[in-house]
């Protein structure tokens, strides 16, 4: 059997049940969000930008074969079960596309076109995808461990000759995170203890919590919490933010500087 092309919606591969697809409409890229306005007495149009783009459709067309009759309608069954039970956003990545994946939500039907003797079958899915195309390389952590919290001034000056970084006043000065992109990310900042963080123009304070609890703020959803058991707090009141906004990692490499540990998640996309 030949190698065939495939997606995987929320963790289950169309090849899973015999589904392969051909990337009709996986190399799109959607439509910027922006206002057209005609003023009276003035040549052209103003163009107002909304700072977003449009959802996107992503079409494959697909095919699905079986030796029997029996096992061909029982792979179109689960398969149809598995696609039309998701109601949320969910991870999309395919074959073609394979350093990076999407958030898409499958709100279609299924038609599908049966040829030999009904085991074999066409149909095209079409699933509604957030605009970004997320790399998979930006759901690396990257860490910055604030290892020299507690040394004397002669163990810092040792610490920053063996790791070649300059350590002043409690605080680590890197620049090891560079957004490879044209748009800047929504990261997912976790900040243990705490402290202060500076990355490029945004400083995030944490303060009044336990050096050992780890404050997650969400950059996409704008969420601020604490983590036990499964069972998020909101941890809003140990968290002020400079600019009274939640941060983006810009492109190119910001500076960062942090006075306790820090991982962020930084969620690079691309359209």
């Amino acid at each position: 059997m030949g190698i065939y092309n495939s997606f995987t919606i929320d963790g289950v591969n169309s090849l899973d049940y015999g589904i392969y697809t051909t990337g009709e409409g996986v190399f799109n890229a959607p439509e910027r969000s922006v206002e057209i306005v005609s003023i009276p007495g003035k040549n052209g149009d103003l163009i107002m930008d909304n700072g977003r783009f449009e959802n996107v459709t992503v079409t494959y067309n697909a095919g699905c074969f079986a030796d029997t009759q029996s096992t061909f309608a029982s792979n179109l069954a689960a398969f149809r079960s598995a696609l039309l039970s998701k109601y949320n956003y969910t991870r999309l990545q395919d074959t073609y596309n394979p350093d990076e994946f999407r958030m898409a939500v499958y709100r279609s039907g299924l038609e599908v076109s049966t040829i030999d003797i009904n085991r074999a079958g066409e149909f095209k899915i079409e699933f509604d995808c957030k605009p970004q195309r997320f790399l998979v390389s930006g759901e690396t952590p990257v860490q910055f461990i604030n290892s020299w919290e507690g040394l004397t001034d002669e163990n810092d000056v040792a610490l920053a000759n063996e790791n070649d970084q300059e350590i002043e006043g409690g605080i680590n000065e890197i620049t090891n995170i560079t957004n490879p992109t044209d748009f800047a990310s929504q990261p997912l900042i976790a900040i243990t203890g705490s402290g202060t963080v500076s990355l490029g123009p945004y400083i995030i304070t944490v303060s009044g919590i336990e050096p050992t609890t780890t404050v997650y703020i969400d950059c996409d959803s704008m969420e601020i919490y604490t983590e036990s058991g499964g069972v998020r707090s909101s941890a809003y009141s140990f968290v002020t933010f400079n600019t009274n906004e939640f941060p983006t990692i810009p492109t190119g490499t910001p500076g960062i500087s942090y006075t306790t540990t820090v991982e962020i998640i930084p969620r690079w996309w691309r359209i």
